[in-house]
């Protein structure tokens, strides 16, 4: 997506980082300014100081998180962080190359993300805080929406 820079003559790519549970399919949101393992480091930072750490990741095949994938393998291996997180070791998945079928799940909540999004913003050029607006909203709306059909009860 693009925000209007500082100056509101010039925009700035930014992209959206989707995590959701497999368990509860709840969803996190969070907007990452580029493409880069270090971004999404401080992206899974925010999520797992607001959520907690998850003990498996299964993502698709992206270039970014393997990335990211080796820096956290990397970081496990320090003493100070084993003897932290001894308990909570997170296990890392990728799906197949070229199969993205393997991740109906997430497939979904982009889709549904990005409709949620669309219809809010149409084709309007936000500025940066505008955006995360719109992103924590579509989150909520997102996370109260019912997991199975709900009945009237008549």
């Amino acid at each position: 997506m693009y925000v209007k820079g500082a100056n509101k003559k010039t925009e700035e790519k930014v992209w959206i980082c989707l995590y959701t549970c497999c368990v509860t399919r709840a969803v996190h949101l969070n907007i990452v300014p580029g493409l880069t393992a270090e971004a999404f480091l401080r992206s899974f930072h925010r999520f797992t100081a607001r959520r907690g750490l998850p003990l498996k990741i299964v993502s698709d095949d992206g270039s970014t998180f393997k990335s990211a994938s080796r820096q956290i393998a990397d970081l496990m291996k320090s003493l100070v962080v084993r003897q932290d997180l001894a308990v909570k070791k997170v296990e890392w998945f990728f799906n197949l190359e070229k199969a993205p079928w393997w991740g109906g799940l997430f497939e979904r909540m982009v889709r549904s993300v990005k409709r949620c999004i669309k219809k809010t913003i149409g084709g309007a050029r936000l500025t940066y805080e505008e955006l995360l607006t719109v992103i924590i909203e579509t989150e909520m709306k997102l996370n109260a929406r019912p997991l199975s059909y709900v009945t009237c009860g008549y």
